[in-house]
């Protein structure tokens, strides 16, 4: 009685394990795969620029870096 009652238990873990596995790589693929929307594209450009800006003025840095 015990065994059955053990390896129902050990299903049902192992079920929800597979479950939120999946939904775990789901979620990550589909965060990897969708492009940024336009406006965030442009102020971090924008942000690039201004922090390029002040590099160079402040320590005459004039790199671009990845």
């Amino acid at each position: 009685m015990f065994a059955k009652q053990l390896q129902k238990m050990f299903f049902i873990v192992v079920l929800l394990a597979s479950i939120l596995l999946v939904y775990l790589w789901w979620k990550d693929y589909s965060f990897s795969n969708s492009p940024l929307e336009e406006k965030y594209k442009l102020s971090i450009l924008k942000k690039q620029q201004e922090l390029k800006i002040l590099a160079y003025k402040n320590f005459k840095i004039k790199k671009d870096f990845p």
